[in-house]
Parts: C-alpha cells; structure tokens; sequence
C-alpha cells in the first residue's frame, strides 16, 4: 500500500463489497419465512346426523340437539359445534362442546355442558337440518 495522502485503506476502497453483501444478506433475511402457510383448521367427516329434539316432560321444556358419528378409533376426543338450521338454512342455535367418539363412531358429547340444549317451541319445531363441525381435541 503506498504511502501517499490519497491512499485509502482498504476497508474505505472496497466499501461497495461491504454494503453489496450486506444487502444481499438483508434480501435474503427478508425472504426466509414466506413459505410458511397457516394451516386451515382440518375438520373430521361426521356422518349419520339426525335430530335429538322433544320436549321434556320432567323438566317441562324444549330441547333439541344432534345425534352423528365420525369414523375414528374409539376414545378419540373431539371439539364439536352443532349449528341448527332451519328450512332456508339459516342458524337458529348453536351450541360447542366436547365429545368422545364411542363403539361403531358413534360420538357422544362429554362434561358439564353435555346435554341437549334448552330452547322455546318454535325453535325445536323450525329446526330442519344441523350444521356439525367437529375437530379432534
């Protein structure tokens, strides 16, 4: 290197190498991490939904509610929401809760909130069809 008053050292002369990695090293920090998808939430197929709704004669009230199964190895635990619909589909109630997956998929619902909900007349009678989607536990 020579010793004259223009002679810079070399970290000043090869200042382009040094902001060229840089920014190389910044685009490609930038990009790590787009590849990454959220999954959506995977729901299990319920299959067999037919309606538990009546009137509890005991209690003296309404109550509806959907019996389904799902084709999985018995003591699986699902969260499920059961949704009633009317004719045009249209949500009437729901309800969510925890189930357990018995003999032959048959699921049944589990714990303090385990039991068909409460609901007023017109509802039970204008429920035609349930909305279940259920996800293992």
């Amino acid at each position: 290197m020579e010793n004259t008053p223009n002679a810079k050292p070399f970290y000043k002369k090869k200042w382009f190498i040094f902001v060229s990695i840089f920014a190389v090293l910044a685009i490609i920090g930038s990009f790590t991490g787009e590849d990454q998808t959220v999954q959506e939430e995977q729901f299990i197929a319920v299959t067999d939904i037919t309606a538990n709704t009546g009137f509890d004669e005991d209690a003296n009230e309404y109550f509806w509610g959907a019996n389904f199964k799902a084709d999985l190895p018995a003591n699986t635990k699902l969260n499920c929401k059961i949704t009633a619909l009317d004719s045009n589909g249209a949500e009437l109630a729901s309800y969510e809760y925890m189930h357990n997956v018995v003999n032959n998929g048959v699921v049944v619902g589990y714990g303090e909130n385990a039991v068909a909900q409460v609901a007023d007349e017109a509802t039970v009678n204008a429920i035609s069809s349930f909305d279940v989607k259920c996800k293992k536990a």
